[in-house]
């Protein structure tokens, strides 16, 4: 048989570290979710590249993390629901004869389609950047913008990539916790 002694210091040291994670606990919360949320904004990225011919760069500049406060600890992930120009995808510019072009573009990725009346132009007169157009209707209508689906749309239609974001950023916010509560207590 043996005996454990516990020293009273050690009990005295315990309870002033749980004194001060108790004061700490909103600021350790806070941490944790602004930390997640920005991994997941990085994921949701990558999962809406999996299905989509596009620059990390586009997905990231039309999404928008709202941070956690201490006072207020809720944090969230906003995607534009603005359609994303047609310019951003992967575009291949084919010329069968000398006068004629035709433009496939691959939207989802390895569906490559062919866009009648669609061409590179420059409406805008101060701009120097290229985009694809197309008439609306006869000749001498107006011109309008291609333009594919939003970000909002390509991270949320799939009710499955849905529910693998969700898991993916509570399974972080778990991680980045403990991590931080540690942290917070000089423990590690």
């Amino acid at each position: 048989m043996f005996e454990v002694k516990v020293d009273e210091k050690r009990i005295k040291e315990a309870q002033i570290l749980l004194g001060e994670a108790e004061k700490k606990i909103p600021k350790i919360i806070m941490f944790a979710l602004n930390r997640a949320t920005t991994m997941t904004r990085v994921y949701q990225g990558r999962l809406a590249r999996q299905g989509y011919s596009i620059p990390a760069k586009v997905i990231a500049g039309r999404t928008r993390v709202h941070k956690a406060s201490a006072t207020s600890l809720e944090a969230a992930i906003s995607n534009s629901r603005k359609r994303v120009a047609l310019e951003n995808f992967k575009i291949n510019l084919k010329k069968p004869d000398h006068y004629k072009r035709r433009i496939t573009v691959s939207v989802v990725r390895g569906k490559a389609t062919e866009v009648p009346g669609l061409f590179w132009g420059n409406y805008l007169k101060n701009t120097s950047k290229l985009g694809l157009y197309m008439r609306k209707g006869s000749a001498r209508e107006t011109l309008q913008r291609a333009y594919g689906p939003s970000v909002y749309q390509m991270v949320t239609t799939q009710d499955l990539m849905t529910k693998e974001i969700g898991e993916y950023a509570q399974e972080k916010f778990t991680e980045r916790f403990e991590h931080e509560f540690m942290r917070g207590l000089r423990m590690k």
